[in-house]
Order: C-alpha cells, then structure tokens, then sequence
C-alpha cells in the first residue's frame, strides 16, 4: 500500500479570472540548487501546473502535491509595482500549521493551508564576490539557506556540481 503524497492547500482570492498585477507568478518544486543561476532558474524542481495552468485561477482552491524529492514548493510573484511588493512564499507540508494569509497588489491574497512558510535570510551585497543579481534574489537566497553554497575558495559561478 502506496502511501498518499502530502499536500498545500492554496488559493488566490480578488476580482477576475486571474491574479492581476503579477506578470511571472509561479509555483515550483523545491528539489536542487543550481548556483550559476538567480531567480527561477537556480531552484531545481519542476513547474506545477494546477487545473491545466501554471497559475490558479482566482477563488478556487488547489491541492499543490509535495513530490517526494522536494524539499519544498516555492510560490514566487514579480509585481508590476516593483521589487518591494513581489510574492514569496517557500512552503512545506505541515499538517498542523495555522493558515497563512499574504497580502497582494490589487487587494488580492494568498492564502495557505498545511503548510508552513520557511524565512528567507537576507545575503550581504556582493556576498561570496557574486553580483547584486545573485545577492539581492530571493529564490537565491532561499536556495542558499536550504541547501548551503559550494566550498569556500571556489567561484560559485565556475563550473563543479550542482549543490543537491
């Protein structure tokens, strides 16, 4: 007997078929680090579709299943108002956890079930010698934290393995 994957319950309540606002707004299996990369591309883990779409639509809620490699499922939005209003919200499963509500643009919001959400710890500008594009990402910054940095002495940008 096979047992059941563990799921995050979501929903994106506002006006309208879609969230507004956002115009790269995604959800992704956390599996891997790639450290030669910023922004989606240094989270390794697939794109999860929800009711044929990568975002869900306004008002319905959506099981998001935790595959079994993930270390976590990262919802990432990139406001139209800026830097300063962008979504993130790295989750992992916890059956127990209080519902998380996150404000949007536009009056709409995130809201989580079984879920917990992970902080993410800010970098130093120009941390390991790496440009403010690397530094000031959140998805970089998250994949640090989760899964640490390549050995000191080493460009993070050079080639070697990918941190797993």
């Amino acid at each position: 007997m096979t047992t059941p994957q563990p799921n995050i319950r979501l929903i994106f309540t506002g006006t309208g078929p879609r969230v507004r606002g956002y115009p790269y707004l995604w959800i992704k299996s956390v599996e891997g680090f790639n450290h030669r990369e910023h922004c989606a591309k240094c989270l390794k883990g697939d794109f999860i579709r929800t009711g044929g779409h990568y975002v869900p639509a306004i008002n319905e809620w959506r099981e998001i299943p935790m595959p079994p490699k993930a270390r976590a499922i990262y919802v990432c939005g990139v406001s139209s108002h800026g830097y300063a209003h962008n979504l993130h919200a790295p989750l992992v499963h916890d059956p127990g956890a209080d519902p998380i509500h996150i404000e949007m643009d536009h009056g709409q919001h995130l809201i989580v079930e079984h879920a917990k959400m992970l902080m993410i710890p800010a970098l130093p500008d120009r941390w390991g010698g790496l440009p403010k594009t690397f530094t000031s990402c959140r998805n970089f910054q998250f994949a640090v934290s989760l899964f640490g940095y390549p050995s000191k002495g080493r460009s993070l940008l050079s080639g070697g393995d990918d941190a797993d």
